[in-house]
């Protein structure tokens, strides 16, 4: 008989050989696949991000009236009142997060005649996958940002504003003593300079300070240096209401004075004290209250609160127009929790902040008025 032993153990031995290189295949094939999956996994993950950025970014530029206001290397700042910051790998619209995995990330704004060019240097990367992206996005047309298509109304020039049968602007215009001035005055859509008792459009103490007119548009490019320095008084033409019907217009106007700050970079916020007011428990007192630069506001104590939206977007008009409106007188209450500034009506007093702050919203005549800010103050 044949002794089949040794061939059974070669066979064995083969066969164990065979299995371990079928599995090494077959790990190496398992490896290069998942590999190949996340590469593929990345790579959709950083075009996504992508993606997301540059539709943004087409969003604001092709926006009618919308610019460019301002860019650094990694900021990017438009009239919108939307800014894009680069910081911690990510690209945020405000503070919200609009795009992940960014490595590297470069602004730049350039012009060409009428248009701004905004060119974008970006480096995205997740893994082993990196993308760069050189990016150019044309802002065309430059409007104001409140409304309509602004009007440079420059002393001398002959330009005539639009306005209603009341003489209310009908949109938004900016006026400069001169074109090269960087001192400028916005007269808002439903609003227009007021000529005063004194035949000017501000008054000294002392000086019957009531509107004798709306000032014809015919002179509103006549406005000096001197009127936007003093603070040009605008008014809307109030209408007075029966059951929601007009029954005519009377000498009623709201008044507001132009506060010019040519020079933003003097915008600054500050601490104060006041006499008296609320402490930070919300309880009224006297004897000094000292308001703090708090980050967020407090219920009926602090009210610089920078983190919202209208903050934002009331520095940015600032820097923008150079200047803001403030109430001519103080604010009083029409009956139905709507802030005004009307004169001789007496103020609304103890009014909690919440109430003045709805109240401000409540007046939609009044384009973005809000409780004004200390930094305004």
């Amino acid at each position: 008989m044949k002794n089949n032993k040794g061939i059974t153990l070669i066979s064995l031995m083969m066969y164990i050989i065979g299995m371990v290189a079928i599995a090494a295949i077959i790990s190496v094939a398992v490896s290069f696949y998942n590999k190949n999956v996340l590469t593929m996994n990345d790579t959709s993950d950083v075009n996504m991000e992508f993606n997301k950025f540059d539709t943004k970014m087409v969003q604001e530029t092709k926006t009618a009236g919308n610019q460019v206001e301002a860019v650094t290397t990694n900021t990017i700042k438009f009239t919108s009142g939307n800014a894009y910051t680069f910081q911690d790998n990510r690209i945020y619209q405000n503070e919200i997060v609009v795009s992940n995995y960014v490595k590297e990330f470069i602004a730049k704004l350039e012009t060409e005649g009428s248009k701004q060019i905004l060119r974008i240097y970006i480096l995205l990367g997740k893994g082993q996958i990196e993308v760069v992206k050189n990016l150019s996005y044309v802002v065309e047309g430059v409007e104001e940002e409140l409304g309509g298509s602004a009007t440079i109304v420059v002393q001398g020039s002959g330009t005539v504003p639009e306005v209603n049968e009341d003489g209310l602007a009908t949109e938004n215009f900016v006026i400069k003593p001169d074109a090269s001035s960087d001192l400028q005055i916005v007269i808002p859509v439903g609003f227009a300079p007021a000529i005063l008792a004194t035949g000017t459009t501000q008054s000294g103490p002392g000086q019957n300070g009531s509107v004798a007119s709306i000032m014809p548009y015919e002179e509103w490019n006549n406005i000096t240096t001197e009127d936007i320095n003093k603070g040009i008084v605008i008014v809307d033409n109030a209408i007075t209401y029966d059951n929601g019907q007009a029954t005519g217009t009377v000498p009623d106007f709201n008044e507001y004075v132009w506060v010019p700050i040519p020079d933003t970079s003097n915008f600054k916020r500050t601490e104060w004290t006041t006499p008296w007011g609320y402490d930070a428990n919300g309880s009224w007192g006297s004897g000094g209250r000292k308001h703090l630069l708090a980050e967020t506001s407090t219920t009926n104590y602090w009210w610089e609160d920078k983190t919202t939206t209208e903050y934002t977007n009331m520095e940015d008009s600032v820097e923008h127009y150079k200047g803001f409106y403030i109430g001519r007188y103080e604010a009083s209450d029409n009956g139905s929790g709507i802030a005004q500034s009307k004169r001789n009506i007496s103020p609304w007093i103890e009014v909690p902040q919440t109430t003045a702050i709805t109240a401000c919203k409540n007046n939609t005549k009044t384009p973005n008025m809000h409780l004004i800010y200390g930094i305004e103050w």
